[in-house]
């Protein structure tokens, strides 16, 4: 979009031959306006939107000086450029004052006229693009961080990002270089793009970044990915990948966009590509199988002495690329399975927190670290003599269900294990048997409820898990010495 102008003489074959005779249009002045003092220029800025104001300086009612000084006070944006018929330092002083732009003597030239004006626009033009780049970038920073559906207020254009390899990222930090990388990568991404429109850009991770284009030419997407990343790795000297979507319906479809972006990058660690031209026909049949023996199979390796999880983390690679996962579903499901299913503390930091995993190589090794340190971790607690994770989790589910007709086989098989392991396991942690350790904690309960209630024997017996009032007392008594009657009694003396 180009400037519009206002020129200003009390002239009017001088102010009207300007605006007819020079070709403005070359330099992307797009409309002309025409004013014989000040006070007319006042009244036409106040309603019309003019970025450049060409004034005399000799005029009735509102010099040009005057208008200059107006100018500044009421629409400080707009440029302003002096002509004048006088060699006066005192002109030139006030010009000064009031922050005009340029300052020509009469009789102008016109090709010099042409060339000032040249220099304002493209500084206009430059700070037009800074700010709506950096509404772009507000917009995009709200869209992807606080995970809007959509914004009306996103125009259409192209969604891309780019990602340093895993590999090549962690050696940059090594090496201390990591900082240099960031700045020439943002500024070749949206140098490169700009030929395209206005490039907004975020960091989503820390080898990750996330660029929106505003532009039409979607067909050039295709062409686009493979050239940005050669010319990226010929600037940095390291390896990218890159994705990109045609963001075409504005700001309506950008979540579900964005996250076909994110799904397509985060196969990378699955395939050969580089590049991922993404479309939603391409991307609509994804599953998120579980992988259902990994409960199990972890269980059985962190029981070992020394466990080899190599044959584990391949088979969970094979799966994850089977089933089109990308490389966080696949961190993820082995999170929630260690923190749900076998209540095991999950060590995230061990996959590089902020950076993206996106080689096979590098996620291998961190599902690796990751197994291992936990096996160290549960021995190393094991050892001092805390208690085993398998009866922190056989405890817990047996305190939750203790009134229920609960089963050692039960148990055994929440925890995944053999109903004899399970056996072994109590008793070692615990020195009881199975039903020993459950009448402890039913009649832990039972004592509360006798002395805090006034809950009748039978009733009490019920609750924690007894449907026999004699075999209730008969626990009782034989763990405790007495019947919940003298307990009761006891108890109430003491009070």
């Amino acid at each position: 979009m180009g400037c519009k102008l206002l020129i200003v003489d009390d002239e009017p074959i001088i102010s009207r031959g300007l605006a007819e005779t020079i070709p403005w249009k070359d330099i992307s002045i797009d409309e002309t306006y025409t004013a014989l003092d000040g006070k007319e220029a006042m009244d036409i800025l106040s309603m019309t939107a003019v970025d450049i104001v060409l004034t005399d300086v000799n005029m009735p009612f509102m010099n040009g000086l005057q208008l200059a000084e107006e100018i500044m006070k009421q629409y400080p944006d707009i440029k302003v450029i002096i002509l004048s018929g006088y060699d006066d330092f005192e002109y030139a002083r006030g010009a000064m004052r009031y922050k005009v732009k340029d300052y020509l003597l009469k009789p102008v030239n016109v090709n010099e006229l042409m060339e000032r004006i040249k220099g304002i626009v493209s500084e206009i033009e430059h700070l037009h693009s800074d700010s709506e780049k950096n509404v772009l970038q507000m917009l995009l920073t709200d869209m992807i961080y606080k995970k809007q559906a959509s914004c009306t207020e996103m125009p259409r254009g192209i969604l891309l990002a780019t990602e340093v390899l895993d590999a090549s990222w962690l050696n940059m930090i090594s090496k201390g270089t990591s900082e240099e990388l960031v700045d020439s990568w943002l500024k070749e991404v949206e140098k490169f793009l700009s030929k395209l429109g206005i490039a907004a850009s975020v960091f989503t991770a820390e080898n990750r970044l996330v660029t929106y284009v505003k532009t039409e030419n979607a067909e050039e997407l295709i062409n686009i990915l493979p050239t940005l990343n050669q010319q990226l790795e010929k600037v940095t000297d390291v390896s990218f990948i890159s994705a990109g979507c045609h963001f075409s319906s504005g700001g309506d479809t950008f979540s579900s966009d964005y996250q076909l972006l994110m799904d397509a990058l985060g196969r990378a660690a699955f395939t050969n590509e580089n590049v991922f031209s993404v479309t939603r026909e391409k991307e609509q049949n994804i599953t998120v199988d579980s992988f259902q023996p990994l409960p199990a199979k972890l269980l059985n390796m962190l029981k070992r002495e020394a466990p080899d999880f190599s044959a584990l983390v391949s088979e969970l690679m094979e799966h994850a690329e089977k089933e089109s996962w990308t490389s966080m579903k696949l961190v993820d499901e082995i999170m929630t399975i260690c923190e749900q299913k076998l209540m095991l503390q999950a060590f995230h930091h061990l996959f590089h927190e902020g950076i993206v995993l996106n080689t096979a190589d590098q996620l291998q090794k961190s599902l690796l670290g990751y197994f291992q340190a936990l096996h160290e971790k549960l021995m190393t607690n094991y050892q001092q003599g805390g208690t085993s994770w398998l009866m922190v989790k056989a405890a817990a589910y047996i305190k939750e269900h203790f009134n229920k007709d609960l089963k050692a086989s039960e148990v055994a098989d929440v925890i995944h294990v053999s109903p004899n392991y399970f056996s072994q396991v109590i008793k070692q942690e615990t020195g009881m048997h199975f039903n020993d350790y459950l009448h402890s904690i039913r009649l832990e309960h039972a004592k509360e409820l006798l002395q805090e209630t006034s809950y009748r024997v039978f009733e009490i017996g019920e609750m924690v898990g007894y449907k026999d009032y004699k075999y209730f007392v008969h626990i009782f008594k034989r763990l405790t010495g007495e019947s919940p009657t003298q307990f009761r009694k006891s108890t109430l003396h003491i009070k």
